[in-house]
């Protein structure tokens, strides 16, 4: 197994304690893929969805990957997911729908759907969406329902958008958005609705981009138009799917990465949207543009560290690295990050491990001829932190619940590094305190407490997604859980 070890620069805006990373070889998939859709879910289990293999042939399988098991296991889809759709559900299931049937060049694709029990490692049926739809945005809502928006349809962006019933297995119609989009990130709101965000107005041409922003309301299942531009007074900035996951700070709001082209230069920049308020924030991180690095990958999150961290694609000399946010302060190393014979990070796919690694996988041979890969890599990152943290790098808060998905009670595990005051409490979907678990000093080591799914007054609260909130030192690190009944 090859190893490489990366150290960060120190930076001199912001002083920091690093420690070296490393990127090993993990086993390989069943099938090459790439383009595909990949998630952890709440046991740990990787899951890889559809995605395309060599010659553009889109894939009717999944596979999910157990940690201790070391190896992946195929399962069968009902239909081809090439550049798919995936939502998680409000339980220990993830909906998987539409995407290309054979290759790319087959638009506008499929409406079937699939459902991913993550528990029993099977596939469920699912309803078809009423409209055909690859390249689009989706979203689990506060209701418990999934808003699925736009697509690329005959070489051009939809506009329709439709809500599927767990409850019913049915998809509902909504009303159209005001423009057409492909790959637009959808983010859910605590109101009910979401933020539909950027995209394209047609397959992946440059002259393309979608620089709006649209809210969708549940109770008229309406779309508004919010403003023309993501950032008012800023023209040109916009994100899409394949630059973007719902990535969910501890603080509640989401975590985005943009693009700017001026005159064949991309510039990049950070966002935070607010659920509760719909408010999008700008970040005065200052990113490199694609004169010396492209950022093509999903902004990825060290929870252990509360620290976002981006896989960037250097020109000059060719290969990957890494470029780690320190408060407003990009951090940049310059050693090569080798994932073999990837071209770039090109359709490389990744998600964290409940031990804190990422594990990247599939992408674009260099070899030539749109060559798909096998393989798999495990990214440990790096530790930066401000050197007036005195807490040891090498014993990082960890919290973790067992069982997960439960019914109705569940242990929460955590470790504290040192002596310390700390606060655990759980949280609702909408960001709302259900219960204060914790709020004193605790010894240096691991602990214990049981949650009997009941919020602050000793009622019973409903099935569903919740957060585990711990702070302490000064950081903050959550973890989701999932109430079934």
């Amino acid at each position: 197994m090859k190893t490489l070890i990366i150290v960060l620069l120190f930076c001199m805006a912001l002083p920091l304690i690093c420690q070296a990373l490393t990127l090993t070889t993990g086993p390989d998939m069943t099938v090459a893929r790439r383009s595909h859709f990949q998630f952890t879910d709440n046991n740990g289990t990787v899951w890889l969805v559809g995605g395309h293999t060599n010659g553009f042939v889109a894939l009717s399988t999944a596979e999910y990957y157990i940690p201790i098991s070391g190896v992946f296991t195929q399962l069968a889809l009902s239909s081809n997911h090439d550049m798919c759709s995936v939502s998680q559900l409000d339980d220990a299931r993830w909906i998987v729908c539409g995407g290309a049937f054979a290759t790319m060049g087959n638009a506008p694709g499929v409406n079937n759907c699939d459902i991913i029990n993550t528990m029993s490692h099977a596939i469920e049926p699912c309803a078809s969406m009423n409209q055909q739809r690859m390249l689009f945005g989706s979203c689990l809502l506060s209701d418990g329902t999934v808003l699925a928006v736009g697509a690329w349809y005959n070489s051009n962006a939809d506009k329709t958008g439709e809500i599927y019933s767990p409850t019913n297995n049915t998809w509902t119609p909504t009303g159209n958005m005001f423009f057409g989009r492909s790959a637009t990130v959808v983010l859910p709101l605590n109101d009910g609705g979401a933020l539909v965000i950027g995209g394209l107005s047609s397959f992946n041409h440059p002259d393309s981009l979608r620089t709006s922003v649209e809210r969708f309301n549940r109770t008229t299942n309406q779309f508004t138009l919010v403003s023309e531009q993501l950032f008012p007074g800023e023209i040109g900035w916009t994100i899409n799917s394949d630059m973007n996951q719902q990535l969910l700070l501890p603080s509640g709001n989401f975590l985005c990465l943009a693009e700017r082209a001026i005159e064949g230069i991309t510039s990049y920049t950070l966002f935070t949207v607010n659920p509760t308020t719909a408010e999008i924030t700008k970040l005065p991180v200052i990113l490199p543009n694609s004169s010396t690095d492209g950022l093509r990958n999903n902004v990825m999150y060290d929870y252990t560290y509360s620290m976002p961290f981006l896989l960037a694609y250097n020109i000059q000399s060719n290969a990957n690295h890494l470029i780690a946010i320190a408060g407003n302060v990009a951090v940049s190393d310059t050693t090569r990050l080798d994932f073999d014979n990837l071209v770039g990070n090109s359709n490389m796919e990744w998600s964290q491990l409940q031990d804190g690694r990422i594990l990247f996988t599939g992408g674009l041979s260099n070899a030539g001829g749109y060559e798909t890969l096998f393989t798999t890599h495990f990214l440990t990152l790096p530790i930066v932190t401000p050197n007036n943290d005195q807490t040891s790098p090498s014993a990082p808060l960890t919290i973790s619940n067992y069982p997960n998905p439960f019914n109705p009670t569940t242990t929460i595990s955590y470790f504290v590094p040192k002596n310390e005051n700390v606060q655990i409490g759980i949280y609702n979907m909408k960001g709302q305190l259900v219960k204060l678990m914790v709020n004193e000093t605790m010894a240096i080591g691991n602990h214990k407490i049981t949650w009997n799914g009941d919020n602050q007054d000793g009622n019973k609260v409903s099935s569903g997604v919740y957060f585990t909130k711990l702070e302490t030192g000064g950081r903050i690190l959550t973890h989701k859980m999932v109430m079934v009944k």
